[in-house]
């Protein structure tokens, strides 16, 4: 099993946002081609829909983001991204580096303009990936893509695998499962132990000097047979500074 891989872009990806890493870089060579299955969510925070009076009525309509992309035959993909949501698996075959766009009307040409917003490299040997997509501003009109390679082939029916992305060691328990210590930046797979009632209790905890304090708890449906990922990040002062009492969690499928 090939968990190690991941963790690897798991910890190049949150580092890469730690430090407001550069895209992708270009290039040149001709590349071979790849064919990979990608899906992407949009890592962002906010509301976001369309803008209701109070008697219901439509007052603004909400569009969301446009990620396209382009196969090796010239067919165009619009990959229907939403903030917080995660798209459907789609088939991308064509060279290892992959160029996101949107599309603009151009007044008086017939032809749209395409205006670049992403770009990720596939390493040799993926199968699938679930693409990251970092907004580089409140708009989103470009993104940082931090791929999650071959998950869906590596994390096993009824797993989860339990990634900290926190600089700080952190407790953990996942369902009925004994609990645990994940050190920063390491990851851990755990089995998926509903209740009775197929809800699953999901904690964490921080350690305040020789004290574990409760950092997070949540109760949500699961289903014991999906395959998850599970990405504990931290928490946010107003300033912008890590809160080392605070943790949250971004669930995703594997699948």
């Amino acid at each position: 099993m090939k968990i190690a891989l991941i963790s690897q872009f798991l910890f190049t990806w949150c580092l890469a946002i730690c430090l407001a890493g550069p895209a992708f870089s270009q290039e040149k060579e001709k590349e071979p081609l790849v064919k990979v299955r990608i899906s992407a969510y949009i890592w962002a925070t906010g509301d976001y829909g369309d803008e209701l009076d109070r008697d219901g009525n439509l007052i603004a309509e909400y569009k969301p983001p446009e990620v396209k992309f382009q196969n090796a035959s010239k067919q165009i993909f619009d990959m229907k991204v939403y903030p917080g949501r995660r798209t459907p698996y789609m088939t991308y075959q064509g060279p290892a580096t992959l160029q996101f766009f949107r599309e603009v009307e151009v007044e008086g040409s017939p032809d749209n303009q395409r205006l670049d917003v992403g770009n990720v490299k596939f390493p040799e040997g993926t199968v699938s990936a679930l693409l990251i997509l970092y907004p580089q501003d409140k708009a989103m009109t470009g993104f940082h893509v931090y791929p999650l390679l071959n998950v869906s082939e590596n994390i096993p029916i009824g797993k989860a695998l339990v990634y900290n992305t926190c600089p700080f060691e952190i407790g953990a328990q996942i369902g009925q499962e004994a609990g645990f210590q994940l050190a920063a930046q390491r990851s851990q797979l755990v089995n998926l132990t509903p209740d009775q009632n197929s809800f699953m209790y999901t904690q964490f905890w921080v350690r305040n000097v020789n004290q574990w304090r409760r950092a997070y708890g949540s109760k949500k449906p699961i289903h014991p047979q999906s395959r998850l990922i599970m990405i504990v990040h931290p928490k946010k002062n107003r300033d912008g500074t890590v809160n080392r009492k605070l943790v949250d969690l971004l669930t995703l499928s594997a699948s």
